[in-house]
């Protein structure tokens, strides 16, 4: 039998037992939302992909490579392999990193390379978290290959120096065999100054 957890959204407590129909009713009613958002197109990935001319400032972490080990908080997998794709998967329903950072004047960018794990009755969903900031929530998309994913950060945000950049998951379930509840896999986190659009 699949085993799934699930963080329950904001403002749900784990381990509290709602009567039957009041779950239901909830569940009717994030289905309805999930519906929602997977027709709003602030919650897809980029149709463009992570950008990887890099400029002043910006940094990139190829969170499969020990060279990100040091940066990497708790929730992390270990480091695995899928063709020239390194990666992790994030175990538990929240993971972070450190991202450290100069000039942080004006609104960055936080850019992912990953793959969410896949179930055909639910999305998956990414809530970003930076110095405890809530930044932005998406949805992934009803599959289970690598995407980009965008998120926006406003100005004031990032502080000069070190910051902690959190990830927080819908849910997490095992795959096949395998006995481990994994949310999604990770291969690479880019943050970047947003680019100037000239009109």
């Amino acid at each position: 039998m699949r085993k799934c957890t699930s963080s329950g959204g904001v403002g749900f407590s784990p381990g509290r037992t709602a009567r039957p129909w009041v779950g239901a009713c909830l569940c009717g009613a994030l289905t309805w939302c999930g519906s929602v958002l997977a027709m709003n197109p602030r919650h897809h990935a980029p149709a463009k992909p992570v950008p990887t001319s890099l400029g002043p400032g910006d940094v990139i972490h190829d969170i499969g490579s020990m060279q990100s080990k040091i940066v990497l908080g708790t929730g992390w997998g270990p480091a695995e392999r899928l063709g020239s794709r390194t990666y992790r998967w994030i175990k538990d329903l929240e993971a972070d990193l450190t991202v450290t950072l100069g000039d942080v004047a004006g609104p960055y960018e936080v850019w992912l390379d990953a793959a969410a794990h896949y179930l055909p009755y639910t999305r998956q969903r990414i809530a970003l978290y930076c110095n405890g900031v809530f930044v932005g929530e998406q949805v992934c998309a009803d599959h289970n290959e690598f995407e980009p994913t965008l998120f926006t950060v406003p100005a004031g945000v990032f502080r000069e120096g070190a910051n902690e950049v959190r990830f927080r998951m819908g849910y997490r379930a095992q795959i096949g065999l395998d006995p481990r509840e994994l949310s999604i896999r990770v291969a690479v986190i880019l943050v970047r100054k947003e680019p100037v659009h000239e009109s």
